[in-house]
């Protein structure tokens, strides 16, 4: 997978989707061909000097564009699935759990935003983090967190206990 997804970043956004950033890639994707549009389609409307400005513009755009999107890429399979990194995230979630089960929210909060600092795309992070939110009375952001989770979730592995935790976020009416 890490292979095929820096291949395929030639064309910005598609090895965002090979990382199931479906989203990201689409905008990448969008953009980057709506500048290469205009670069080309320009001179065709416009001649002159009132044409260069345009072209530049978005020609430019477009590079950074790409830029962007490989050098997002790289980040993720060279630095984020490298050996230590792995291992230090996974450390960091240990901590979470057990500061968790020890009742101690904020600091299991801490760590799992550390560890989402380095992977912004697990959806049991996501999970964790709101129960943690939930453990200190932030239901709003624990209902943000059970969302992303949910988003992340394409496994459906975490589906059902997310159901159940927005379930129980819902104030209770009033008799």
């Amino acid at each position: 997978m890490k292979f095929a997804a820096i291949a395929l970043s030639v064309v910005p956004g598609l090895g965002h989707v090979i990382y199931r950033r479906i989203g990201k890639g689409l905008v990448l994707f969008f953009f980057f061909c709506a500048f290469i549009n205009t670069a080309l389609m320009v001179p065709f409307y416009t001649d002159g000097p009132d044409a260069r400005p345009w072209i530049l513009g978005a020609g430019l755009s477009a590079a950074l564009l790409w830029l962007y999107g490989m050098g997002d890429i790289l980040w993720s399979t060279l630095w984020l699935d490298s050996e230590e990194v792995q291992e230090r995230k996974w450390v960091i979630f240990d901590l979470a759990l057990a500061r968790y089960a020890e009742q101690d929210y904020g600091q299991a909060r801490d760590a799992i935003q550390e560890f989402l600092a380095i992977d912004p795309y697990d959806p049991r992070a996501w999970f964790y983090l709101g129960l943690a939110h939930r453990g200190l009375g932030q239901l709003g952001r624990a209902k943000h967190a059970f969302r992303k989770c949910q988003s992340l979730d394409h496994d459906r592995l975490w589906h059902e206990k997310v159901v159940e935790e927005l379930q129980n976020l819902k104030p209770l009416s009033r008799i």
